[in-house]
């Protein structure tokens, strides 16, 4: 396909049924992942077990929507704007990737700071088996 018919209003007409096909689809798909998921760490932990994998979870999805999805969110408009000019989106990649990296040494150069306040916030034993791993992955 030549850069000038994907640029045109036509290929965005043609092309787009198939895009929202797949885009529709994976949301599908990550929804029935999540439900599949949820059913088997219920089944798995014990209640209070289960009480700090959801404390745990409500923590890591508040710093995602602050930290990572601006970036998702703010990055997008620019890499379409790259494909269009150039038919690729590495620049935007990059400097995306860029920004996650940096966001993620600051999280856990930060940790020894936020972690015990946080622990104790959520009322989290540091002792717990589920923490543990957590903090050792990070």
């Amino acid at each position: 396909m030549s850069e000038s018919a994907r640029r045109s209003p036509d290929w965005d007409l043609r092309a787009g049924t198939s895009n929202y096909f797949v885009v529709v689809n994976a949301y599908a798909l990550v929804a029935l992942l999540s439900l599949a998921s949820t059913y088997v760490v219920t089944r798995a932990l014990d209640p209070q077990h289960f009480g700090r994998l959801i404390a745990l979870l409500a923590a890591s999805h508040l710093a995602q929507q602050i930290g990572v999805s601006w970036t998702a969110l703010s990055l997008s408009s620019i890499g379409c704007g790259e494909f269009v000019a150039s038919g690729k989106v590495t620049n935007t990649f990059w400097a995306r990737g860029l920004i996650l990296a940096v966001n993620l040494a600051i999280l856990l150069l930060t940790s020894p700071l936020w972690m015990g306040p946080t622990l104790s916030l959520l009322k989290l034993d540091v002792d717990a088996h589920l923490v543990d791993a957590v903090i050792g992955l990070s």
